[in-house]
């Protein structure tokens, strides 16, 4: 059957179990990863999950991610773009490009400003208007640093409070930083944050650091305080792969950026003391002002 006969829907309770379990076939992953990442979500709407069903079987999905994100010391309403997948048989048939103009179009209509996705199909999003943008990352050589006056301690959903309180003092200047509630934090923050250590100053964090690895997720806090935080990882061959607004006496071996971010522009954005009309010149702005700062735990 031709694609285009094929009508989209938005995801009912009942069809769910078939949803989570579709999105598992196609990522190759456990079906409860995505029945977590919904049931986390505290923006959760199974009218912004999209589908595609051929005799009554679902054969593609889109799903919108409601986020608030930080752009310029200010919280933009940004729509995540996830869970994208078709089956197999299915492919090829345009199914894909339909919910995502159908996923464009509802963002639009529900006053998102911004969309954002990560991908590396790059060509299948840049049809809709998503363009590329620049995460930078330093790669930083091993060493020891003196810890004098602090101590570095495992921090657990109980430490949350504080660390929520650290994270909005810092985050806020970032681009494209999720802006994080307290339901966020208890719910999906519970589930992704990996391997947290808290930095502490006479009894009171002064800053944490997350981490996978040698990959650092996040890493909130002073900048002069960051040699440490990132002494609590452990690097694999030496090297600690850092966000780029890590601040760092070590040597850094090299400083790439990541480009699998894409980004769209619903609709004008006043930020940065301008207004921005097209995405092209948004991006154009956050790549020769530093990049995003989008943390690894916030991914959709």
């Amino acid at each position: 059957m031709n694609g285009r006969n094929l009508l989209i829907e938005t995801l009912a309770q009942e069809d769910f179990p078939e949803w989570a379990a579709f999105c598992g076939v196609n990522f190759n992953m456990d079906p409860s990863y995505f029945q977590r990442h919904f049931e986390a979500d505290p923006h959760r709407c199974l009218e912004s999950i999209f589908i595609i069903k051929d005799n009554g079987v679902i054969v593609s999905t889109v799903r919108v991610f409601q986020r608030h994100v930080w752009l310029g010391g200010k919280m933009v309403k940004m729509g995540g773009i996830g869970e994208v997948s078709t089956a197999e048989a299915y492919r090829k048939r345009g199914l894909s490009q339909r919910l995502l103009a159908k996923a464009v179009e509802y963002m639009r209509q529900n006053g998102f400003l911004l969309s954002m996705l990560g991908t590396g199909f790059f060509g299948h999003y840049e049809r809709h208007g998503y363009r590329q943008v620049k995460e930078y990352r330093k790669l930083i050589g091993g060493g020891s640093v003196t810890c004098t006056g602090a101590t570095l301690q495992p921090l657990s959903v109980r430490d949350f409070s504080a660390m929520s309180l650290l994270y909005d003092r810092y985050t806020s200047h970032y681009h494209l930083s999720v802006v994080r509630s307290p339901e966020y934090w208890r719910s999906w923050c519970a589930g992704e944050i990996r391997n947290p250590v808290g930095l502490f100053r006479a009894g009171r964090l002064a800053g944490y650091v997350c981490y996978d690895g040698s990959f650092v997720g996040e890493l909130i806090g002073e900048p002069e305080d960051h040699d440490l935080l990132l002494s609590a990882v452990t690097p694999a061959d030496g090297v600690i792969n850092a966000p780029g607004i890590a601040q760092t006496k070590r040597e850094i071996v090299t400083c790439p950026y990541y480009d699998c971010i894409m980004i769209l522009l619903l609709r004008p954005l006043d930020c940065f003391g301008r207004t921005f009309y097209q995405t092209e010149d948004l991006v154009e702005y956050l790549n020769e002002n530093g990049g995003i700062n989008h943390w690894t735990q916030d991914g959709f």
